[in-house]
């Protein structure tokens, strides 16, 4: 497949991971990635400790890492080293991840 069209489909299934995970999640991420806010920060607005936030984070990353493999494999039927080209292919370009979830 061509870059263009993995990358259309990783966009299309990194949005739609976001919309599948939960909103305390998607709420996480938004702090942490578009508001950048510290893990202490995010802490104080959540009402837990900054070690707990770090776990979280990282579940919710691994959570929509594994939803987005498993969207593109389920809708655009690509087998795993396409699913590897594609999150590849995402983190090269640091697709905006901020356009993809509006």
């Amino acid at each position: 497949m061509e870059d263009t069209h993995l990358h259309r489909a990783t966009d299309q299934a990194l949005a739609q991971a976001f919309k599948e995970i939960e909103a305390k999640d998607r709420l996480l991420l938004n702090y942490y990635y578009f508001d950048d806010l510290t893990l202490k920060e995010i802490g104080v607005l959540m009402s837990v400790h900054e070690a707990t936030i770090s776990r979280w984070l990282a579940r919710a990353q691994r959570e929509v890492k594994k939803k987005t493999e498993e969207i593109l494999q389920r809708t655009h039927g690509m087998r795993r080293a396409e699913v590897a080209e594609c999150l590849q292919i995402a983190a090269r370009t640091e697709m905006d991840v901020r356009k993809i979830l509006t």
